[in-house]
């Protein structure tokens, strides 16, 4: 590295302030104790970067210039540190992410490649598109680039996050790996139908997966270290999509996609998930069509979900079965205290045929508080909580929040501003303390602003 010039503002030298870095991220003393010889003493040589990373005439480039010809150059090395790490973790809505790049910083000049190479804290973010693997040189600089991370991140952990438009290489153990993100999105270039990813590999500490792309398995029988799952795969079949999930079985937040319907439903053992306490479902549709798969699953501890599907379409209307919704409801949400529904109903016969369901679905939610609900075509939800049961009970009878989502579909409002009056008069004084209304209408939202207020009104007197 260059020595500082006769600058006042150049800081102590390079090797005193990484040093005091490793400390601050819980690295080794011994580690700490082989930086304070200075940079000189690392086992990485210019060659090994440059030559082994970026083309030939790139390497020999940068090997000449000793410090970058700008007044950033001035900069005491602490802060230089400092905004090293801003560029490394900073995310830029035009350009993507930056993350986990300190191969563009090591490419300015030798004084800060050698500051790069030199703090592992910059390393031990690993964020990248993978664009090509097609070749075995392909494949041998992106192991180069991954191996340069995992050795001069050591002793600190690895945070992940790798896009792929080919298949991926990954280890089979990752004994520090905690947070494992995996997007393909062009998945389907690469994997023939019915094909699967298997992602085989050995984790210990990992606690959160985050994955998107084609129908995926996890050899091992459990997983208990991960609490943090999102499987966001449209073309899995629900009934293989659960049996991966119940290896998790220590997940306290789950978010799934799946939006297959045509498959063969087996007999699925209940899935019991002890500790889950937030559920998201995009396409609960696929999971509304057989009952097995409705009632497998099992949340003693839920406290959040959010259900999002289409059970109908407009020609042949209903497309989930109304027995299964009721099962899934009592099954999955009875401890539930808030909940989102949007059944995306576009035939006011489907929600008649499937209000009933609900109902029943929605009598063993005992401690829902907070309810919103997306309003397509008919209003029957509305009316059931307005309406009390033959014992004379509510439905939900600790509700104390509803909020009604108006669709784009609704195209008159009279009697949705009817149903919402009788439901704040019939439950007044019964706990109920607000009913919302949002508009998903453009330039809708100001209209309800004094139907608002008059809900207010009653509900508070």
């Amino acid at each position: 590295m260059a020595s500082p010039g006769p600058d006042s503002n150049a800081g102590p030298p390079a090797g005193v302030w990484i040093r005091r870095i490793y400390f601050g991220h819980g690295s080794s003393v011994q580690r700490a104790r082989a930086m304070s010889s200075g940079l000189s003493a690392m086992p990485d040589s210019p060659k090994e970067t440059l030559e082994t990373i970026l083309p030939a005439p790139q390497s020999q480039h940068i090997a000449h210039r000793s410090e970058p010809p700008f007044h950033i150059s001035r900069l005491p090395v602490e802060l230089l540190v400092l905004v090293f790490m801003d560029v490394i973790m900073s995310m830029q809505a035009y350009y993507g992410s930056h993350r986990g790049r300190p191969f563009n910083l090591g490419r300015v000049c030798r004084q800060w490649r050698d500051l790069v190479v030199h703090t592992p804290y910059l390393w031990s973010i690993v964020d990248y598109t993978i664009r090509d693997l097609s070749t075995s040189e392909a494949e041998e600089r992106v192991v180069a680039s991954l191996r340069l991370h995992i050795e001069r991140s050591s002793p600190l952990p690895l945070d992940v996050s790798i896009r792929l438009s080919a298949m991926p290489l990954l280890p089979q153990h990752a004994p520090f790996l905690k947070y494992f993100t995996f997007e393909d999105n062009e998945y389907d270039k690469d994997i023939e139908p019915g094909e699967e990813m298997e992602l085989a590999f050995d984790a210990p500490l990992l606690q959160l997966i985050k994955y998107q792309g084609a129908p995926v398995r996890f050899p091992l029988q459990s997983y208990p270290s991960v609490c943090n799952v999102s499987f966001h795969t449209s073309s899995d079949e629900p009934p293989r999509m659960i049996d991966q999930i119940r290896r998790f079985h220590n997940v306290v937040d789950l978010d799934i996609a799946c939006h297959e319907r045509n498959f063969v439903a087996p007999g699925l053992t209940p899935m019991v998930l002890a500790h889950l306490e937030t559920l998201r479902i995009n396409g609960i549709d696929s999971l509304l069509i057989h009952d097995d798969i409705a009632q497998s699953f099992s949340c003693p501890s839920l406290r959040s979900a959010k259900l999002h599907g289409n059970c109908d379409d407009y020609i042949n209307g209903l497309v989930v079965v109304p027995s299964a919704v009721t099962l899934f409801m009592q099954s999955a949400l009875q401890t539930v205290r808030t909940l989102e529904l949007d059944l995306g109903l576009s035939r006011e016969s489907s929600d008649a045929e499937l209000v009933p369901a609900v109902v029943e679905g929605l009598g063993s939610c005992a401690q829902l508080e907070h309810l919103a609900y997306h309003v397509h075509t008919g209003l029957g939800i509305i009316t059931a909580l307005s309406t009390p049961q033959t014992d004379g009970t509510w439905v939900c009878p600790r509700l104390h929040t509803l909020s009604v989502h108006i669709s784009y579909r609704v195209l008159d409002d009279e009697p949705l501003r009817g149903e919402a009056v009788k439901l704040a008069i019939a439950r007044q004084g019964t706990g109920l303390k607000k009913i919302e209304v949002l508009s998903e209408r453009r330039g809708d939202t100001s209209d309800w602003l004094p139907f608002q207020g008059l809900l207010d009104q009653i509900l508070s007197t």
